[in-house]
């Protein structure tokens, strides 16, 4: 007849009686699985749930390692993306130097006595200007629509990394 060997459950408290050869078993009285540990003489009960956790917990921490190194290049390269779209100033300049020429075209008109080859060279280079300021504008609301969509993945892609590098800390 195998040995029975009297124990007391570590979740409720509950009495058991467990066979020689038992390695695993669940509490009659509370139903939580148990694993029987035998060293030196001495036999004791440890849950599997803490088994399964500290499992758990390892299995966690690699999951969580794994994404660290393809979310820095992902994040670096998309600080580098949102350094390439910035503003930009040429544009501008280059709107308001036609607009002090087609200026300068009316100051000269003026002077001569309103010459119509003046006027029409200011109006012209006049025109020049607003389609650069208006490029200008319309290049940069592009710009400011897609550093935003950057931004935007790049505080995602940090949230993410943030995440993950709390858990292996943690662990």
């Amino acid at each position: 007849m195998a040995e029975i060997i009297k124990l007391t459950c570590p979740t409720c408290g509950g009495k058991l009686e467990i066979t020689g050869d038992i390695e695993r078993f669940a509490c009659s009285y509370c139903g939580n699985e148990h694993m029987v540990i035998r060293r030196g003489g001495i036999v004791s009960l440890k849950p599997v749930v803490q088994e399964l956790e500290r499992v758990r917990a390892g299995t966690d921490r690699t999951v969580s390692e794994l994404p660290l190194a393809r979310l820095q290049k992902e994040i670096a390269q998309l600080e580098e993306d949102l350094d390439a779209v910035k503003p930009q100033s040429a544009k501008p300049i280059r709107a308001l130097a036609c607009l002090l020429v087609a200026a300068a075209f009316f100051a000269v008109s003026l002077a001569t006595g309103r010459d119509p080859e003046c006027c029409f060279f200011a109006a012209i280079i006049t025109l020049i200007g607003i389609v650069f300021w208006a490029g200008w504008k319309r290049d940069n609301e592009k710009r400011s629509a897609e550093r935003r969509q950057i931004e935007t993945r790049l505080e995602a892609k940090q949230e993410e990394y943030r995440r993950h590098q709390e858990i292996v800390e943690r662990m």
